[in-house]
C-alpha cells in the first residue's frame, strides 16, 4: 500500500469514526451541523491538571471540536455518555 492510499484510508476511517459517534452523541443531544474535528484523550490526568473541562473524562474518550461555532464535547465511547460540553475560544498560545 502506497503512503498515499495508507492517508486515504486513515481519512476513510476517520470519517466513519466521526460518523458513528454523531450519530450516537445525536440521539441526546443537538449538534452542530459542521463536521468536527475529533482527537481521542491519551492523558486525561495531565488535561484536567490543566483545564477542568477534563475532569472525568478518560483513556480513549473522544474530544469534538466544532470549530465554526465554538463547541467542544467529550464523548466517552466505553461509557456511552458525554461527559462534558463547553465553549471553546481560538486562543493561539495553546498547543
Amino acid at each position: 500500500m502506497t503512503p498515499e492510499q495508507k492517508i486515504s484510508k486513515l481519512q476513510a476511517d476517520s470519517k466513519k469514526e466521526i460518523s458513528k459517534i454523531t450519530k450516537d452523541i445525536s440521539k441526546v443531544m443537538i449538534l452542530p451541523e459542521e463536521e468536527p474535528s475529533l482527537f481521542e484523550i491519551k492523558d486525561p490526568d495531565m488535561l484536567a491538571k490543566q483545564q477542568s473541562f477534563f475532569v472525568g473524562a478518560k483513556v480513549g474518550d473522544k474530544l469534538l471540536v466544532y470549530a465554526l461555532v465554538g463547541k467542544a464535547i467529550i464523548w466517552s465511547p466505553s461509557r456511552n455518555m458525554i461527559v462534558n460540553v463547553g465553549p471553546i475560544s481560538s486562543d493561539n498560545n495553546i498547543k
